[in-house]
Order: structure tokens, then sequence, then C-alpha cells
């Protein structure tokens, strides 16, 4: 539960806590904007971007005059759910949709001044009427009624249903099962938890996957991180820090580097999370949960002196787990040079414990921050995202789309890559072998118009603000979800992301040297197009049958049961090299062989392509205690 920061020192006459920790959470779009503010180059980029007159206009064309909102979204017309309103008819009628982001109507006045509320919204046909509130969120930037407008202009009929993520992990967690319980067809949401498990699936995750198994369509921003992580085996440098021996990030036998060079500029900030394959106390059991190793991160300046804000916590028993921040102000100078400093030296530093056989960090930085040394752009899905259950979706901008543009489709620079690979089960207790999450799934357009999020940012310059992000493909997704369960209601989950997917326009990942045929882990399966994933439905899906059973209570909307199966082998591990384990051997990560990955895994890739294989921040002034 929730504990206010001056109580915190009295937590230790509990006898019964085992340990405390921050309760850290960010909707996507409000991350890239604590962190850049508003990037005017990002707008100016975008702008250069746009071809022909303000796209606003013409899209208003495409919807009946009873349905126009006074500002309308182009991801109507980008993801062809234009054919399935015009030619079908098709509304998002008869299918409910939850929302979890942080506020809907409670926009908090330090963040400005927004140009429309919710009434106002409501007023401009921008907004159903009958938006059902279960739980508003604090005080935020109301992204969940950005989302919730982008819903709107797709399916117009559907009910929307809200409750904020923004209450600790537990209360996201229950906001999941209570929006199912009040009758969502589908669910979207647009946050993370920094401190969610990589290497297992927390609480989040097993809620997405537990609504999914009731028949409850579950899709999740990707992120927006692009490939902006390192991830690794634990290797023995030989030399030690500030907070014990160091890893050498050289993974050659040749030399030693026990520091990874990082350029964060002047006036630029580094947020980082860094984990490693051991279990979370917050999520297992008793018996199996408990970090064995106490991993640090430190970063330093030229003179060798710590410059960062955390990631030093006692970690074992706990959860593996360290954030850790750093934001250059100009006042550091110590490399001998005029003028601040620049380049870091960030330190991985085990503390005890064995060393891991797989650790990742993520970084949530401004634009200009960049590692110099040995990055391996590993993937950062992670998370309620990477769930079996959801759908996590990437973006790419709405203008960059086939009925706004000619060229090849290109993915968002920082939409977020995969994969992710699981090594425990949710008590804790240690697979025979990683799981292979297939991640991202889909993308969906972004930078489409709404009325009033996000403020200054608008290419089109047409007087109505963008909303970019992989925050604003999900909820596109999600509502062309809608119109396909209005038309074919008995679809389960699986089904509709097996149309997305099976229907959707190739794209390539950008960190491939070669063109990409089917899924990769830059751009999953590629643009959704509504259009196709219909005609995929009545022409493959549904000839099968139906494909699920009733679940108690529910009425018909879950998938079949299935028969629990081991995760199978994906690679042979590596041979080990002296000072600790070699990392997975699996695509997109290290070691780095191709960025696809070693042949090992083409075979699985084939599978995954002819869609026979299922792969299944704001700190609070608060703290989420675990006991």
């Amino acid at each position: 539960g929730w504990l206010p920061v001056g109580s915190i020192a009295r937590l230790e006459r509990l006898s019964s806590l085992h340990f405390v920790g921050p309760a850290a959470a960010m909707t996507m779009a409000e991350l890239s904007l604590r962190l850049e503010g508003f990037n005017t180059d990002r707008a100016a980029q975008q702008q250069g971007r746009l071809r022909g007159a303000a796209a606003s206009e013409s899209d208003n064309n495409l919807v009946a005059e009873s349905q126009k909102g006074k500002v309308m979204s182009q991801a109507h017309h980008a993801m062809r759910t234009d054919v399935l309103m015009n030619k079908h008819g098709l509304n998002g009628m008869g299918v409910n949709i939850g929302i979890l982001s942080d506020s809907y109507d409670n926009f908090n006045p330090a963040s400005g001044s927004p140009r429309t509320s919710a009434k106002k919204d409501i007023a401009n046909h921008d907004l159903p009427p009958d938006v059902k509130i279960l739980a508003e969120g604090p005080k935020g930037i109301d992204e969940g009624r950005a989302m919730m407008n982008l819903i709107y202009d797709v399916a117009p009929k559907a009910k929307q249903i809200f409750h904020t993520a923004f209450n600790g992990v537990a209360s996201f967690a229950s906001g999941i099962k209570k929006l199912q319980e009040a009758g969502a067809d589908i669910i979207v949401d647009d946050v993370i938890y920094f401190a969610e498990p990589m290497y297992q699936d927390g609480v989040i995750a097993q809620a997405v996957d537990d609504v999914k198994s009731k028949g409850v369509a579950y899709f999740s921003s990707a992120g927006n991180n692009g490939r902006s992580a390192y991830e690794s085996a634990f290797r023995k440098s030989g030399k030690k820090g500030f907070a014990g021996h160091r890893h050498d990030f050289d993974p050659s036998d040749d030399k030693v580097v026990d520091l990874q060079r990082v350029k964060i500029p002047e006036g630029s900030r580094v947020l980082g999370v860094f984990q490693w394959v051991d279990p979370f106390y917050s999520v297992s059991n008793k018996e199996n949960g408990g970090a064995k190793t106490d991993i640090d991160v430190v970063m330093y300046n030229a003179a060798g002196q710590r410059v960062s804000f955390g990631g030093v916590n006692g970690n074992k028993g706990g959860d593996p787990v360290e954030i850790f921040e750093y934001f250059n102000d100009g006042t550091v100078d110590a490399d001998g040079k005029k003028g601040p400093d620049s380049i870091f030296y960030l330190g991985i530093e085990l503390f005890e414990g064995p060393p891991p056989p797989a650790m990742k960090y993520i970084l949530f930085s401004s634009s200009g921050v960049d590692v110099l040394d040995f990055y391996t752009h590993s993937g950062t899905v992670y998370g309620h995202a990477n769930a079996m259950g959801a759908c996590a979706v990437g973006a790419v901008f709405y203008n960059d789309t086939p009925p706004y543009s000619s060229n090849p489709l290109k993915i968002e620079k920082f939409s977020s890559a995969g994969p992710q690979h699981i090594f425990f089960r949710s008590d804790g207790s240690r697979l025979k072998e990683f799981q292979y999450r297939a991640k991202p799934d889909v993308v969906g357009p972004d930078g489409t118009n709404t009325p009033f999020f996000i403020e200054g940012m608008d290419p089109e310059k047409d007087g109505n603000p963008n909303f970019f992000g992989t925050s604003a493909a999900a909820p596109n997704v999600a509502a062309a979800a809608s119109l396909l369960l209005q038309a074919h209601p008995k679809l389960a989950p699986g089904q509709v992301y097996e149309a997305f997917k099976q229907s959707a326009t190739d794209m390539n990942d950008p960190n491939t040297k070669t063109q990409d045929k089917g899924f990769d882990h830059g751009t999953g399966f590629g643009l959704v197009n509504a259009e196709k994933a219909l005609i995929h439905i009545r022409t493959k899906i549904l000839p099968q049958g139906p494909g699920r059973k009733q679940p108690p209570g529910k009425g018909g909307k879950g998938d079949p049961p299935k028969k629990k199966q081991e995760p199978k082998p994906v690679a042979p591990p590596p041979k080990r090299r002296p000072g600790g384990e070699q990392p997975p051997h699996h695509p997109g990560g290290p070691p780095a062989h191709k960025p696809d990955g070693p042949r090992q895994h083409q075979q699985q890739k084939k599978q995954l392509q002819a869609g026979s294989m299922e792969v299944d921040s704001t700190v609070d002034d608060a703290m989420l205690a675990s006991t």
C-alpha cells in the first residue's frame, strides 16, 4: 500500500516488513516530456516529413456527419478502419473498451493549462457522453483522456471505461481485473512501472494474462525506448569499484574494460533501470523468491568520483532491480579540459552473490545521451507489455503510412524493440530453458490530431495538437480491434491478435542489414490493416470454428484452456568464459552475431512468420511497501 515519505523512519518497527521500494510509474508520453520537454527539433523533423495539405480536413470527410468531432484523428485512414465504417457500418457498437493511464479529467496545474476539459470534449463530440470512470487518477496530464479521444474517432459507438494505473503496482493489476469485471471486451494501457520485472512476469503481467484467458483482448504500448539497452552476462574484470567487483564490458579475452563511457551533454538527463536474472521477492512465493545476488550501478566522473543518484540498494533477499539517475547540470569539470564535462563512466559492480547469466539496463534518457562503448542495443519491451497475453504495439508516424505516403513504411526511432526473455515462473522457480517472447506484436499509427494533447506539437500547422508515441499507437489499434469484435463478437483475443498479425503491412527493422520479411523484433508483424484483418477473419479464422470455450461467469469470451508445457530450448548456450556465465544465446541480444540472431532461430522465425507458432514517472511523495 501507500506510505507517506515522512513515515519511512517508522517502518523499522514493522517486524513483518521485508523490504520497501519506490512506486515509480509514468506514461510513455509523459516520460518523454519529462526527459526532453517540448522537443522543437522533433516537431520540425515531423513537419518536414509531412506531404501535402493538413490531413485533418480530408479525414473529416471519411466519417458520417453525425460522428464528426471538432478534431479528427488521421489514424482512421492510416489503419483502414474508415473502410470498415463506411463500407461495413462498423463503429464499435456493443463493444466495451477499458483504458488505463494517468488521469481522465484531473490535469495538474503545474503542467500548464489544457486547452480542453472532458466536459468541453464531450460538447465538441470528441468524447462519448457516457464515459464510465471506475477510478480517477491523481493529478496528471490527462493522457488517459487523450487516448480516449483517439479511440472515439475510430470507434465512436464503443463504450469507454477508465481506471487509473497510477496508484501503485497492485492497484494497476487490480484495475485490469476491475475493468474486466465491469464488462470490458478490450483493455489498453500506456503505463510502465520502472521496477516491473524483466526476466519474470510481474503482478501486472499476470493480471494481463488472467483477463486474456477470460476473453479480454489486451493492448499495451510497447514503449518509447527504441534499443536503448545493454545486456550481457556478468564477467568479472578483476577490478573493484565503489560498490564491488566491476563487470568487464569487453566480451573478448583480449583486454578488460571495467567502465563504459556514456555521453551526457550539459542539460541532459539519464534514468536507468537495471535488472539481472534472479527471482523477484515481491512477485514470487517465499520459498523461491528473493534475489541471491546484489549488483549495483554507479556513474563516475573522470576523476573516479560517484555522481549518480540511486543504483546502490541492498538487493539480496529482495527484488533484483536498481534504478539510477544522473542530470548533467554543468557543474562537473573533472576531465582537465575547460568547460563542463559531457563524458561519464558507468560501472556495473557485483557486491555479493553469484554472477548472473544475464543482466540488462534500459535507459530512459534525453535524446543527446549516447553510450559510446560495447552498447548491445538490446530489446526494451519489458514488464506487462511483454506478457504472453498482451499485444504490444509499436509506432509509425501516420504520415508515413500508405494512405499518406508512397515511401516505404518507417518505424518511429523511439519505438521499443524486442525481445525480452523470461527465466522464472510467477512463483519464482527457474524454468528449464528461458522463454522466448516475440515482441512487439504489431505497429499502429501515432502523431495524429487530438483536441489538446500534446500542446505545442503541431507539425501540420493546422492548429490541432498531435499525440506522438506508442501511447498513441496502442489506443488506435485497440479501437480498430473493437470494430472486428463488433463484426464477430465471439472472436477470442488470440484470434484478434492473429488477424492483425497475419494481415499486417510488412515493415523493415532498421537494425538489420537485410530487408526483413514477416516478423522482426523492431516492427513485429507490421502495420495494422483493419480492412485486411476483417477479410482474414472471414476467410481464414471463422472457417476453422470459434476456437474457444466459455469460461464460467463470462458467457463465452475466453480462449480454450491449454496444457501447460515447458518452453523448448531456443538454442544451446555458448561456452562459459572465466568469471561468470555467458548470457542467453538469443536473437536481438548478446552475444552480438547478427541483429536478428544466429541460424538456430531461423526455423522459429519462419514459424512466427507463418503464424504456426504461438508465442505466447513520476516518483510521487509516497512509497510502496511490500510485506
